[in-house]
């Protein structure tokens, strides 16, 4: 779910008023924001997003010192590869990696938060219809296979095509 920042403490007080329990928190029930911080200490907004399908998703964050990361979902593909697979297709664009210890995409080079970013651009063209073929096996993970004999062999492909 997304909201509008400035609308969280009067749903907060509404929420309060009507259920006689506390909104804002990080136990079960609560609401927090599932965004990454960028910088810790700093909170992260949506300035942008798209939605293309269920489970597929990226919100450009940004926060009080201009940073920009990208918090995307695309169901049934590793972060890792969705960022190898846009750095290919827009060379041109900035490029963004993925950075597990923040758990977001993080751009590279310079920029600012309205410049073509290759990841804003891949999931505008999942949204505007195209059919996009990830490739699961470029992954930092093998991919295994397992055959009717029981054997099992590393799989060097294997291709999951997206169209919205």
């Amino acid at each position: 779910m997304h909201l509008y920042n400035e609308d969280i403490p009067r749903l907060a007080e509404e929420f309060e008023k009507r259920y006689g329990r506390v909104l804002i928190g990080k136990n079960l029930g609560q609401f927090h924001s599932d965004f990454a911080e960028i910088t810790p200490g700093k909170q992260s907004l949506a300035y942008k997003s798209i939605f293309c399908g269920k489970k597929t998703y990226i919100d450009l964050l940004t926060n009080d010192l201009n940073e920009v990361a990208f918090h995307c979902r695309m169901k049934g593909v590793k972060q890792d590869v969705i960022a190898l697979t846009t750095n290919e297709m827009f060379p041109d664009s900035v490029q963004c990696f993925y950075d597990e210890d923040k758990g977001l995409m993080v751009p590279q080079g310079t920029y600012d938060k309205d410049s073509e970013f290759s990841l804003m651009k891949l999931y505008k063209a999942l949204y505007d219809g195209q059919e996009i073929g990830f490739d699961l096996c470029k992954s930092c993970q093998p991919c295994f296979e397992e055959k009717f004999n029981f054997s099992i062999t590393t799989k060097t492909s294997f291709i999951r095509k997206l169209k919205f």
